[in-house]
């Protein structure tokens, strides 16, 4: 636990990922770096300030210098310091597969955390991704600035329960059909699947702490986010085993 001052969560979307890294920020003691490899890169890594102090501590606004300042081989570069101190997740589709290696090979611990139940994550998935409300958790979240604090009371209902939140989502809608591009129920369902097919082979490449997240927060760690979503009609989502995916032959 002493060493370990680089905590990465290799994982997919709506897997309880935020919640679980919230967590895992907090028992190692290191600052938490959200999505560090996401392609807007919000959060600071090693001497790279977040996009944040960027903008309006050094008066920089150009995206074009935002995007130099935290490219992928900057952020790599400091993730390899010795010093530098991080605990942040990273979904397979973020970053090409060789920087992908690279990440995981520079940490000193790496969980890999996937849903048992895809058909649900698949639900999941397509209803936040209609709208984007990422952090509309049915959670109480009494905090006026967008800081750690928020992003806790948010994930980890640090500050009770709101009313709870209902999403009805038709699978007719435009949107979910090639509204928003790519954003279609089958596009969302393929990009879980390749997401698991490349965390299951780095699994493999690179052993690490296999963690369900069906098993994991049975524990009082988190509740279940205040949330419903209902479909106006089935859709037709064929299962998925994610966990053979993860069998491991040792003979």
């Amino acid at each position: 636990m002493a060493n370990n001052k680089k905590i990465c969560v290799v994982t997919n979307y709506r897997t309880g990922s935020t919640a679980f890294t919230l967590l895992k920020h907090e028992e190692y003691g290191v600052p938490y770096g959200a999505e560090a490899f996401a392609p807007q890169r919000p959060e600071g890594l090693g001497r790279i300030p977040s996009r944040r102090e960027i903008m309006d501590g050094y008066k920089i606004f150009q995206y074009e210098i935002l995007d130099l300042i935290q490219s992928t081989p900057n952020y790599i570069t400091e993730l390899q310091r010795d010093n530098t101190e991080i605990c942040f997740k990273i979904m397979p589709n973020q970053i090409d597969s060789g920087h992908l290696r690279e990440v995981v090979k520079a940490c000193d611990k790496v969980y890999y955390l996937y849903r048992r139940d895809f058909i649900a994550q698949c639900k999941s998935w397509i209803a936040v991704r209609r709208f984007g409300d990422f952090g509309n958790t049915g959670f109480e979240s009494p905090s006026r600035n967008f800081t750690l604090d928020k992003v806790k009371e948010q994930h980890l209902a640090r500050a009770g329960l709101s009313e709870k939140v209902i999403v009805e989502i038709d699978p007719d809608d435009p949107v979910l059909n090639g509204g928003y591009g790519e954003v279609t129920i089958p596009n969302l369902i393929r990009q879980l699947k390749d997401c698991y097919l490349e965390m299951a082979k780095l699994y493999k490449e690179i052993p690490g702490e296999l963690i369900c997240m069906e098993d994991y927060f049975t524990r009082e760690l988190k509740r279940p986010y205040n949330k419903q979503v209902n479909f106006t009609k089935e859709i037709e989502i064929e299962d998925f085993d994610v966990e053979s995916l993860f069998t491991i032959d040792n003979t």
